[in-house]
């Protein structure tokens, strides 16, 4: 844009764009990383669920939920700086318009109040691309711990179904008697009651397999959760900052 007098908020505007283009950045990678550990999340949650019982099938889908919704509270906090940065752009226009009917006073007056809630809005935008980049580490890291747990329950589940679909292991099973060996009691226990009613210890929790499982689930859905209100007190605090140095220009216009 063309201005009739020399713009004095070109370089703050400048350095707000420069801080927004690297939030930008944060939220893709993130976005990214969300994304594979998302798509990771559905084939274990979906295995587990399948191999285990409907009970944990239903546990994991709650999961799968919850961390497919990182998504979009990453998303929305770009969405909210795309937006402030559009009403910034219309209101420095605005602000250049209306130097040219101030005295000199006036314009530096104005110039200095617009200068110093654009510095807040750069500073800002800088604090949560450093707070989106933690937040992404963070979730990333306890979703996959929870995941892992996802995973050593399909372990044991794929262990002891291996064991109970081979008609010699059945035989070989009942005629070897409980309390010799942990495996072989496992596949006893699960010809008898069926997987989900096994009895197991997995990552330190004990009770049966169906248990375990929907624990297992649990951690990675609490992860998410944890992880969604942890974008959201970013894009809280992002926001007020952005909507009070929004309200500070307007007021220094009007």
């Amino acid at each position: 844009m063309a201005f009739p007098i020399a713009n004095p908020f070109e370089q703050a505007v400048a350095n707000v764009q420069a801080q927004a283009g690297n939030l930008a950045g944060a939220v893709e990678q993130g976005a990214n990383a969300l994304t594979a550990t998302a798509g990771d999340a559905c084939d274990l949650l979906g295995t587990m669920g399948a191999v285990v019982s409907d009970i944990a099938a239903e546990a994991a889908k709650l999961a799968e939920t919850a961390i497919a919704e990182t998504l979009n509270a990453v998303a929305a906090i770009q969405q909210k700086v795309q937006e402030v940065v559009g009403k910034i752009t219309d209101l420095i226009a605005s602000a250049v318009d209306t130097l040219l009917n101030l005295a000199a006073g006036a314009v530096l007056a104005l110039t200095n109040a617009i200068n110093n809630a654009l510095s807040t809005v750069e500073n800002a935008i800088n604090a949560a691309t450093s707070a989106v980049q933690t937040a992404v580490s963070e979730a990333t890291a306890a979703i996959d711990a929870g995941l892992a747990q996802v995973a050593n329950v399909i372990d044991e589940t794929l262990t002891t179904l291996g064991g109970i679909s081979c008609n010699a292991v059945q035989d070989a099973v009942g005629s070897i008697g409980a309390g010799v060996t942990q495996t072989l009691d496992a596949v006893g226990g699960a010809l008898e009651g069926g997987v989900a009613a096994l009895q197991t210890t997995v990552n330190g929790v004990a009770g049966t397999l169906e248990d375990v499982a929907v624990a297992a689930a649990g951690a990675a859905g609490a992860a998410a959760e944890g992880a969604v209100a942890a974008f959201g007190e970013v894009g809280t605090t992002l926001g007020g900052s952005l909507d009070g140095a929004i309200a500070e220009i307007e007021a220094a216009l009007a």
